[in-house]
């Protein structure tokens, strides 16, 4: 069983498992609405995405799969 998001590496970005570091953007990125379209739509509560940020460990636990953080290599932008 996975137990954490594998690391992919292409030619311009990284996939990988989130890290505590990640979360003020992965915050911001919840706010926008064209990029929250096809995934729930926007969440302004802090608290609601918190919860959904410490979930994505848990879905790579248990289900062996899940989401990743895309890191481009060009500037390590999220």
């Amino acid at each position: 069983m996975i137990r954490e998001a594998p690391k992919i590496e292409t030619e311009r970005c990284i996939l990988r498992a989130f890290a505590l570091s990640d979360f003020e953007e992965y915050f911001e990125n919840n706010l926008d609405p064209l990029m929250m379209e096809f995934v729930g739509g926007p969440n302004e509560s802090r608290a609601a995405v918190w919860e959904k940020f410490l979930r994505s460990p848990a879905y790579w636990m248990l289900l062996g799969y899940g989401f990743w953080a895309v890191e481009r290599k060009s500037d390590g932008r999220q």
